[in-house]
């Protein structure tokens, strides 16, 4: 593993060391460099097609992990290990998928509120017409 270390006179040391075992890293930043992978920015592009829910119910159910992340047995049988970078970026990718479910679920909230709102206004209607008619 290659370690950037920059100084406040803007001098750069590379130093490189290795982990091993259940050893712990610390820092207060990494900088993980993505390969090839694109970042997710595409989720929000009018052509990206997300999974509707239904779908993703039943892919859930029959593989039991969310589409694009790795199993627990692809983990496995990879080491137990994970390509940080590219994971993070999967994760980004499902974080915005959930942001816009959201959004729609709010917007199907929203109509269902002004659909009932208008059934009360004509209940309250028919009720005072009711009330006028039993007068």
């Amino acid at each position: 593993m290659r370690m950037l270390l920059q100084f406040t006179t803007q001098i750069q040391v590379y130093l490189f060391f290795k982990v091993k075992g259940n050893g712990k890293v610390y820092a207060t930043e990494v900088n993980v460099m993505l390969a090839s992978t694109p970042f997710p920015d595409y989720v929000f592009a009018k052509d990206y097609k997300l999974m509707n829910l239904s779908d993703l119910e039943q892919y859930i159910n029959a593989n039991k992990h969310l589409p694009g992340i790795p199993s627990a047995k692809d983990v496995v049988n990879n080491g137990n290990s994970i390509n940080l970078g590219e994971m993070q970026t999967v994760l980004l990718q499902k974080v915005e998928e959930l942001t816009l479910y959201t959004i729609d679920q709010q917007k199907q909230i929203n109509a269902q509120k002004e659909l009932l709102q208008k059934q009360q206004d004509m209940i309250n209607l028919l009720m005072q017409q009711l009330k006028k008619l039993q007068n």
